[in-house]
């Protein structure tokens, strides 16, 4: 297995990723939120920056400004997202997503990992829902719009 292991990293996100760039696909988009996690109680809202990779992979770091347990608390999140459609066909697709969230702004900071399904047109533009886990529950809604590039 240890001979194994360098062949199967190298070749699995090739081979479920489909990871062939298309100028359609690979730009850059943003988004509007609001998220809410239960283990601190965050409430939120913010923006977001995402990066096709591929027509199945995007890249997403947002942040969110808001109010946790009375204090104004900043959440900042990046994630990979792998979508079970690839995009540019009609109606709806499922995707999933792991990354890595913080909140910030007076003590304590504290740091999450998360995981998250969601479900989105897919064009990859327009409203989008997400559930998971980070914090406790994790949930996020939004819009995503195109930037032009």
């Amino acid at each position: 297995m240890t001979l194994l292991r360098p062949f199967l990293l190298a070749s699995v996100p090739a081979l479920l990723l489909n990871a062939v760039p298309d100028s359609a696909i690979a730009q850059t988009r943003i988004q509007v939120q609001a998220t809410a996690t239960t283990g601190s109680e965050f409430v939120g809202a913010g923006a977001g920056i995402i990066h096709g990779l591929s027509n199945r992979l995007d890249v997403v770091a947002s942040l969110d400004v808001g109010e946790e347990t009375a204090a104004m608390r900043i959440r900042l999140e990046g994630a990979v997202e792998f979508h079970l459609v690839a995009a540019g066909r009609d109606g709806w697709g499922l995707y999933g997503g792991v990354g890595l969230a913080g909140h910030f702004r007076g003590p304590p900071d504290r740091e999450y990992l998360v995981l998250f399904v969601g479900v989105e047109p897919n064009s990859r533009r327009g409203p989008f829902i997400e559930a998971g886990v980070g914090d406790g529950l994790r949930g996020r809604v939004g819009l995503r719009l195109p930037t032009g590039r």
